[in-house]
């Protein structure tokens, strides 16, 4: 999914377009909401400032990273959040850890039929 300031090669704005800042989150709670799942994330509200949140239900299930679509057909991982993987114990800080990424990158081979690409070490 989209985010940011990302654009089209001419020009124009992605239609499924989210903030880069939580909009990831708000599309993972509709998406559950549509297929009927519970959220895998919760939006906790300071009852004193009214200030919000969000936090993964169980920190230990989500690892955070990008895919990109490269002109050749293939995808490359990208393994870096800090909203989902400085929350995560197992991962400390916002780079998915060297022994995890063959695995997501395998994940999204498979789910996709596409070839992925991503680099062992660093982003």
């Amino acid at each position: 999914m989209p985010s940011g300031a990302t654009r089209y090669a001419d020009g124009s704005v992605p239609p499924d377009l989210v903030a880069r800042n939580g909009g990831h989150v708000n599309a993972n709670h509709l998406l559950a909401k549509k297929l009927d799942q519970p959220s895998p994330t919760t939006i906790l509200v300071d009852p004193d400032t009214g200030a919000s949140r969000i936090v993964p239900n169980n920190p230990t299930e989500n690892v955070g990273f990008t895919v990109l679509s490269r002109g050749d057909g293939s995808l490359e991982a990208q393994f870096y959040s800090h909203g989902i993987n400085d929350m995560n114990p197992a991962i400390r800080g916002p780079l998915v850890p060297a022994h995890m990424r063959p695995q997501v990158a395998e994940s999204i081979s498979t789910t996709t039929g596409r070839p992925v690409r991503y680099r062992l070490y660093g982003r």
